[in-house]
């Protein structure tokens, strides 16, 4: 199936749920295109935009009841419908994320009904019907399981995570790939899990928008972290293993008390998602990093 380049046309409400889809899709090679601020002047599409319309094979709308009177989305979803009725390879595909009336113009095209579906699910259709490749290794994604190794401390950890479940080993001598503990904690889909530098303790985080830490070494829960407004994609322990920084869909990095969150800091620079972030070895620094769109 062909791979397509893709518009996605949204309420600026919904900037975040948006960028939580983005965030799932990017690892399939798919080429994607928003406008997050919809704060374009006057009462036509700037030249980017239509520039962009006009480049891309697909046309996304993620509809809501503040999509469906959103004034940028209908001059989005016209302007495609027009290029789209003059080349037929062209595609639309609407993905209701809130309860709305389906606007009659797009009522013929494929729904996607995001409301009553599971996320990992309504993201396997939309990769489908895009053309989307396999994922890159090690990219957040919220459809499959992933692993990552850590080594500290003589403990030698194997997590994998995907599906709110994520299992480890430590250096104890066990049968090769036996199952020490299962954590259930996480209502949504655990998207990182990060050792600390001591090898002690685990920390997870994912869809949930928390971050939860444990004893390696019994499975005991410590401490839930709920500072985040949106799903965490990043953690990273400090050298010393007393602090955790978490990057998250929310725009921000947030450093806190790994054991009892106290004294945290949040960083706002990004204006994207933020997908990583990573101490100095002296942990006098943190650098991070978010995603850029068009």
């Amino acid at each position: 199936m062909k791979r397509r380049t893709v518009f996605i046309s949204h309420a600026h409400n919904d900037n975040t749920l948006c960028d939580r889809y983005i965030a799932a899709l990017l690892p399939y090679g798919l080429d994607i295109w928003y406008d997050r601020t919809n704060l374009q002047p006057g009462d036509f599409l700037s030249k980017t935009v239509e520039k962009e319309l006009k480049g891309r094979s697909a046309l996304v709308v993620l509809l809501s009841a503040e999509a469906i009177q959103s004034k940028w989305v209908q001059l989005e979803t016209s302007a495609y419908l027009n290029l789209a009725a003059q080349d037929r390879s062209r595609i639309v595909v609407r993905v209701r994320i809130k309860d709305c009336p389906i606007p009659e113009p797009l009522q013929k095209f494929p729904l996607i009904d995001a409301i009553n579906e599971p996320f990992d699910r309504v993201i396997e259709k939309l990769v489908y019907v895009l053309g989307g490749t396999a994922p890159l290794p090690f990219f957040s994604r919220p459809m499959a399981r992933r692993s990552a190794l850590g080594i500290g401390a003589g403990v030698v950890g194997l997590a994998v995570i995907g599906s709110g479940t994520a299992w480890w080993l430590t250096s104890q001598k066990l049968p090769r790939g036996k199952k020490l503990f299962t954590y259930r904690g996480h209502n949504e889909a655990v998207e990182c899990v990060a050792w600390s530098p001591d090898g002690k303790y685990l920390a997870s985080a994912g869809d949930d928008k928390t971050v939860q830490v444990w004893d390696a070494a019994t499975g005991k829960h410590i401490y839930t972290y709920l500072g985040h407004l949106d799903a965490v994609f990043g953690l990273a322990w400090s050298p010393d293993s007393k602090r955790i920084a978490s990057a998250s869909i929310d725009s921000t990095v947030q450093v806190w008390d790994a054991f009892t969150g106290g004294n945290p800091l949040t960083y706002g620079g990004h204006t994207n998602l933020v997908t990583s972030a990573s101490w100095s070895p002296n942990g006098k620094y943190i650098a991070s990093a978010s995603v850029k769109y068009g």
